[in-house]
């Protein structure tokens, strides 16, 4: 009978009852301390008696029936009390297929002496071929009793377990079969059946182990092959995806964690390389440590980026089992139902919107276009050629004193170089800033899109801008809540790489620093940091002097940049603040190395920057601009826009005399 179409039920009846009838049928191993015991207490009634009742046993294990039969009957009409003939001469006539005739002489066995082997042998002439219900039941009262008596007797053990099989007793099944393995642990079909039965109760691990052991201790392959066969058919199909998929998944976490272990030491050693390149004051071949850790940087991404489409499949299957298991339950309230489609669609559909890692299609600031602007394309250009790398492909404008450069176009494209470059330079630290200077802070931007020797610092920089674009989508769409795996995943692995990629990060910045003083000189690079630092302190202090002033007297404001302040800013706590920005404390995975820091390295470096410095540098760097007054009255309207102030626009002043003219006429 094929296994996989009978009952969980049938299956343990099917496997006991093989283990009965083995034992039933199989000639008895003799114990020869035991024999020897028989033979002495033979010896005591009739010492002559002793070598037909040898004879007679080794007959019967040669199953010689008929000689055995003759030999037991001499001594019993010897010996009448000595119930061991009795019972052996019960079980040779089982044997002979003479089943009523041997139940009577194990009645009499037992009747002069109650031991677990008499009742053990009239049980087992009971429960051959057909018993009757009552000779059953009596069997199995002389089983109990047996077993009871004597917990090693192994056939009254395996002869219990059909028994209970038989009655559906499940406990007493398992009881039985802990003690054959127990009384037989290298055997292997003690494990076979224990395996059988951890499978009917549903613990299919269990089931695989004793399998698994009963293999090990001689059970055939092709059996080995079947029981395992028939216990993935008895498996609910969730149970065994989730026994196959858990330790793929623990060996892809453990696999995470290390590398990210591995990235963390690697990310040491590369801080220590960095610190000592300013002395150096050139980039040193990147090395092999340089390449192992790009190398795991990339394995870390790539790591990431699978793990999300892993997590939804995880959530997809969480909620079958769930509604599975629910329906195996009973009637399941549809409401309970719609409430785990609901929040698994609505993880999943977060997960999805997480995936995008490009900024969204409003532009990061008032875009100029270049093809007005000659004077800014070819500084671009010339600043791109110098140090090296692809020229910048967009220029947008903001109202700060920002300074810095983006890829766009998703993470795969930035991590191949096909991103377009986008530089948001904030016009607040244009005023009194050089041409030169703002090509040297411009070249530490490009910089950072070179691969020479930087250990991975400009994919681990793609990596932390796509990871906090991801972020901040999530806060902004209302899905960074503690019910979102995405949430989680996305958060934790942003901090980890954080630390883990801070080495590359920090290398990086050295190497562009080191690369825009080689093209423009120390000194400009040094003066612009120190300009735009300074302009973010004192634009910033400014603009909530002037906004707050415009609200104050509830006027339209046209240009930040020129408005006039009724009070002068206190130059004291200026200063104080300047010096604050300059020298700041230490913050934990910051990409730059602090300002000072860099102005002092920067200058011992004494670059004096090669010979694509121009005489223009010297000029302003509003000069390669177009409008200045328009672009400043642009970026005040937006400004404003965010703080909620007025602005005065000319369009809103000819509507106003066109209005008047009007009701003039």
């Amino acid at each position: 009978m094929d296994l996989r179409s009978i009952t969980r039920h049938a299956l343990l009846v099917l496997a006991l009852l093989l283990l009965a009838t083995s034992a039933a049928a199989s000639p008895p191993k003799r114990d020869p301390v035991y024999e020897k015991k028989l033979d002495e207490q033979l010896q005591a009634q009739d010492p002559d008696a002793v070598p037909i009742f040898r004879q007679a046993t080794e007959a019967a294990n040669a199953e010689k029936l008929d000689e055995a039969v003759a030999g037991f009957e001499a001594v019993r009409k010897r010996v009448p009390t000595f119930s061991p003939a009795a019972r052996r001469l019960c079980y040779a006539e089982l044997g002979r297929g003479h089943r009523d005739l041997a139940i009577s002489i194990c009645r009499e066995a037992v009747a002069l002496e109650h031991s677990a082997d008499n009742r053990t042998t009239l049980a087992m002439a009971l429960i051959d071929g057909s018993p009757k219900p009552e000779e059953y039941g009596e069997a199995m009262s002389l089983l109990r009793a047996a077993t009871q008596q004597d917990p090693d007797n192994a056939t009254a053990q395996a002869l219990l377990c059909k028994g209970a099989v038989d009655a559906h007793d499940a406990l007493t099944a398992r009881g039985c079969t802990d003690a054959l393995l127990r009384l037989a642990p290298n055997e292997p079909y003690p494990h076979y059946y224990a395996s059988v039965l951890a499978a009917v109760g549903g613990d299919f691990a269990t089931a695989r182990e004793e399998a698994e052991l009963s293999h090990q201790k001689g059970l055939s392959e092709e059996r080995y092959r079947k029981l395992i066969s028939d216990i993935e058919a008895a498996e609910p199909w969730y149970q065994r995806g989730v026994a196959r998929l858990w330790p793929a998944l623990a060996g892809w976490a453990g696999g995470f964690l290390l590398l990210i272990l591995l990235g963390f030491a690697l990310s040491g050693a590369t801080l220590q390389r960095a610190a000592k390149l300013p002395k150096k004051g050139a980039a040193p071949p990147e090395g092999a440590l340089g390449k192992v850790y790009r190398a795991v940087l990339t394995l870390v991404s790539f790591y990431y980026f699978v793990s999300l489409p892993i997590v939804a499949l995880l959530i997809v299957g969480f909620a079958g089992l769930l509604l599975v298991g629910s329906l195996t339950v009973g009637d399941v309230p549809l409401k309970f139902v719609l409430a785990v489609l609901a929040v698994s669609l609505y993880v999943l559909v977060a997960m999805a919107r997480s995936l995008r890692f490009d900024r969204d299609d409003e532009d990061p600031g008032l875009r100029i276009d270049l093809e007005d602007h000659e004077a800014l394309r070819k500084v671009l250009d010339d600043v791109a050629k110098a140090v090296g790398t692809r020229t910048v492909d967009e220029v947008y404008l903001v109202p700060g004193s920002t300074l810095s450069m983006t890829e766009s176009g998703g993470f795969w494209k930035q991590a191949r170089g096909r991103g377009a470059r986008e530089l948001v330079l904030g016009i607040g630290a244009l005023d009194g800033l050089a041409l030169g200077q703002l090509k040297a802070l411009i070249a530490h931007e490009c910089c950072h899109f070179r691969h020479e020797g930087t250990a991975g610092g400009d994919l681990a920089l793609s990596v932390r801008r796509s990871l906090d674009l991801a972020e901040a989508h999530m806060e902004e769409n209302g899905i960074s809540s503690s019910f979102n795996p995405a949430w989680w995943l996305v958060a934790s692995f942003r901090a980890a790489f954080l630390r883990m990629s801070q080495g590359a990060v920090r290398l990086q910045e050295i190497l562009a620093d080191l690369s825009a003083a080689r093209a423009y000189g120390s000194a400009e690079l040094v003066a612009g940091l120190a300009h735009v630092s300074r302009r973010a302190v004192t634009f910033e202090a400014r603009a909530v002097a002037v906004f707050a002033q415009v609200k104050e007297r509830k006027g339209p404001l046209q240009n930040l940049y020129t408005y006039e302040l009724a009070e002068p800013l206190d130059e004291d706590a200026l200063e104080a603040e300047v010096e604050k920005a300059w020298s700041p404390l230490p913050a934990p995975f910051e990409s730059h190395p602090r300002p000072n820091e860099r102005a002092t390295w920067l200058t011992a470096m004494k670059a004096k920057g090669a010979k694509t410095v121009t005489p223009d540098d010297a000029g302003p760097a509003w000069s390669v601009f177009g409008d200045r007054e328009a672009i400043e009255e642009a970026m005040t309207a937006v400004l404003a826009k965010k703080r909620g102030v007025g602005v005065e626009a000319e369009e809103s002043e000819h509507e106003h005399e066109h209005e008047h003219e009007h009701e003039e006429e």
